[in-house]
């Protein structure tokens, strides 16, 4: 593996589920180390990197949530199976029989989604929904052990983290992940950091790795305290529609290039902050394609901040988000890294003032 792809590696396996970000806090901060002038975090976990610039006073954030969807300990049953609550957004029919980690305070614990076999089923169950409340994890401990909960030490609030290793697929330049939503922004966003290390910019750039995206968008709003920001670019997945079951034109594909959003449920990006942005792509031949997505993204909480911030999304196509694996293409993460390269160069004081004018 290459530094890119062991840098892929290292932040899609550690853990991090909402409200437990603390192992891929930690990996984060290590792989910080150097790169930046100052590490601060918020007071819910939020991660927060700071470039200082020549003006201090200009400030571009751009922010990646470093959560992913997850689960966690509902309730224990009398014979050890664990019932469980979602943690982010699910489809419960890709969660049957998928391995998970239950997190413990003596430790991980191997577990599997657990269903009732069709072979045991009614036609008129077999037609029903299936419903998160219906499942449990079998973690194997109700077999012989007479009080496994206590013994292991899980406990209700635990959280849950879907198994799944990073890996390269048949095509070199796409790798598979279970959390590239949004693993792949924080790749971006310390790619971005990498080529800062030896420059400072006409604007101080901060790096928010927010918390609790997927539950809320919850760290983008205190990160924003924290930074006050001029301008806001939220660094996450847009969705791939290159399956055989998308019905649109979307030319969100993987290898399609930087998606930029045209709308979400959240927020409609600021006009000058996107034709920028699509004026630099143009001008440095980086791919891109327009994207809108039924969901929000942490910039829905960004540019609502005080007075107001423009804010946009720049996006990774990535195929089956919110899933036990996912996939994304290498050359989209090279290209989101790029385009928001280019807008640091791009960003003198003068010019993110002038973004913020109406006439």
């Amino acid at each position: 593996m290459d530094s890119t792809e062991l840098l892929f590696k290292d932040i899609t396996e550690a853990y991090g589920v909402s409200g437990f970000e603390e192992g891929i806090r930690n990996t984060i901060r290590r792989r910080l180390d150097g790169l930046v002038d100052e590490i601060v975090t918020d007071n819910i976990g939020s991660l927060i990197a700071v470039k200082k610039g020549s003006n201090p006073e200009r400030k571009i954030l751009f922010i990646a949530h470093m959560d992913e969807c997850g689960f966690m300990v509902k309730s224990i049953t009398p014979e050890g199976y664990l019932r469980f609550l979602p943690l982010g957004g699910w489809n419960p029919p890709v969660i049957l029989g998928q391995r998970v980690t239950v997190l413990t305070k003596n430790g991980p614990v191997m577990g599997i989604v657990g269903a009732k076999p069709p072979h045991g089923m009614k036609e008129e169950e077999r037609k029903k929904p299936v419903e998160i409340e219906d499942l449990w994890i079998d973690t194997g401990i109700c077999i012989d052990a007479f009080n496994p909960a206590e013994e292991l030490k899980i406990r209700p609030g635990d959280p849950i983290i879907p198994y799944g290793e990073f890996s390269p697929s048949a095509n070199p330049k796409i790798f598979i992940a279970r959390n590239w939503d949004n693993r792949s922004g924080c790749a971006v966003l310390l790619k971005i950091f990498e080529q800062l290390k030896d420059q400072i910019p006409a604007c101080t750039v901060y790096g928010a790795f927010a918390v609790q995206e997927e539950v809320g968008l919850r760290g983008a709003a205190t990160s924003a305290w924290v930074t006050e920001p001029d301008v806001g670019i939220a660094l996450d997945v847009s969705q791939g529609h290159d399956t055989p079951t998308e019905k649109d034109n979307s030319d969100s594909k993987l290898g399609a290039g930087v998606s930029i959003l045209i709308h979400d449920r959240t927020m409609i990006p600021h006009q000058k902050l996107r034709d920028t942005l699509i004026e630099l792509a143009d001008k440095n031949n980086i791919p891109y394609h327009f994207t809108f997505v039924q969901g929000g993204y942490d910039t829905g909480r960004v540019h609502l901040h005080k007075q107001g911030a423009p804010s946009c999304v720049l996006g990774i196509p990535s195929r089956y988000i919110h899933g036990f694996a996912s996939m994304v293409h290498r050359d989209d993460i090279e290209n989101a890294v790029q385009l928001a390269s280019s807008f640091i160069n791009y960003a003198t004081p003068e010019r993110i003032e002038e973004l913020k004018q109406f006439e």
